[in-house]
């Protein structure tokens, strides 16, 4: 079972693009790291492992609140003869070398929010006063690449920087991180001047990968680049970045700061009572709020395939079965971009297959 613990709604930076900026400064005690970790870890449906991602706001600002919840988390976990393995999504701007070694021997899983080069990074993720982050971010990331080199950079791409974005692959790539996932953000306005530099950049990521998989054969791009991977070397049978969202009963949940359960950070963010399945302090899950939302969700997968972020659906839209154009778009790009490199594969039918994907995606 996955959860998302918000520690925060306080952050330490003002990024351009961030559906947290206008939230609040309230911050998790530490009843409720212990009241959720206890609620979750026993819960019937869970399969006897917890990943539990501390997440914000940013979380390392309460990093005091991050040990007491591993202590807390490990020691329940043995006596509920469960497992509990712990991540954290973390700007990088807050952490240290003695906060990176606890991280390290707790064995987490870390996502590096960075969008890349200095240019870039400066242009969207600053601090308040609008001074650069991007000097102690790199310095996260080259201690990361020593200490815990299994973490993953999450690069979030506008349309004013889709032109930098072979240049800040090709960075992250010469500093040694082996993943990379992009996330464009679909609810801006994408002019097809944007469009079209992506896809320009994408080419020539893309030439990089194909020119570099040999001796790094562990680097992955994802989502596009690690289907690719994965299809080329007949891992399972490939199928094309399709915006599908994972949002599954019984799988992920996520609380706020205050204990209210959503069934992902992004319905947390929101924070509007209709999405809301309980409260971690007065009951837990509501089999009759989660039945409820759960239903919306399946006719909306019914009557739409691939229906994207259903919460991000609703923030533009405030309609979570109403697609935001810039996915259709997004999908045509990747499937474009699938049949102009076509030839570097092998399967016989995947032109084919492709061709017919693309033509019902621009329909």
């Amino acid at each position: 079972m996955l959860l998302d613990l918000h520690l925060t709604d306080a952050c330490n930076l003002r990024c351009k693009y961030c559906y947290f900026a206008n939230k609040s400064k309230k911050e998790a005690g530490l009843d409720l790291i212990q009241k959720t970790l206890e609620y979750f870890l026993n819960l019937e449906q869970n399969d006897k492992t917890l990943y539990c991602t501390f997440i914000g706001g940013e979380p390392t600002l309460r990093f005091d609140r991050i040990i007491d919840g591993v202590e807390f988390g490990k020691k329940l976990a043995r006596k509920s003869n469960k497992k509990i393995f712990f991540n954290l999504v973390t700007n990088g701007t807050n952490l240290d070398a003695k906060k990176i070694d606890f991280l390290k021997h707790n064995n987490f899983y870390i996502v590096l929010s960075f969008d890349g080069k200095k240019e870039t990074q400066d242009f969207q993720r600053t601090f308040p006063d609008g001074k650069s982050c991007f000097d102690l971010a790199e310095f996260s990331l080259n201690q990361l690449i020593k200490k815990i080199p299994t973490f993953s950079v999450r690069m979030t791409v506008t349309p004013a920087v889709a032109g930098n974005l072979y240049e800040n692959i090709k960075y992250f790539f010469s500093k040694g991180v082996n993943l990379i996932g992009i996330v464009p953000t679909y609810e801006d306005n994408w002019p097809d001047e944007s469009l079209s530099f992506f896809k320009e950049n994408f080419k020539n990521v893309i030439k990089m990968w194909n020119e570099n998989i040999k001796k790094r054969p562990q680097f992955y791009i994802l989502p596009f680049l690690g289907y690719l991977k994965s299809w080329r070397n007949k891992d399972f049978y490939f199928r094309p970045y399709m915006h599908v969202c994972n949002l599954n009963r019984g799988l992920r949940y996520s609380v706020s700061v205050g204990g209210d359960i959503y069934s992902c950070h992004r319905f947390t963010s929101i924070g509007e009572e209709e999405f809301k399945l309980g409260n971690v302090f007065n009951g837990g899950i509501e089999p009759t709020s989660e039945e409820e939302f759960y239903g919306r969700i399946t006719k909306i997968r019914k009557k739409i395939k691939s229906p994207g972020c259903i919460a991000l659906n609703y923030e533009v839209n405030k309609n979570i079965g109403r697609l935001l154009p810039n996915y259709q778009k997004f999908k045509s790009l990747f499937l474009e971009l699938l049949l102009e490199i076509d030839q570097d594969f092998t399967y016989k039918n995947f032109s084919e297959e492709i061709k017919n994907l693309y033509l019902k995606s621009v329909k």
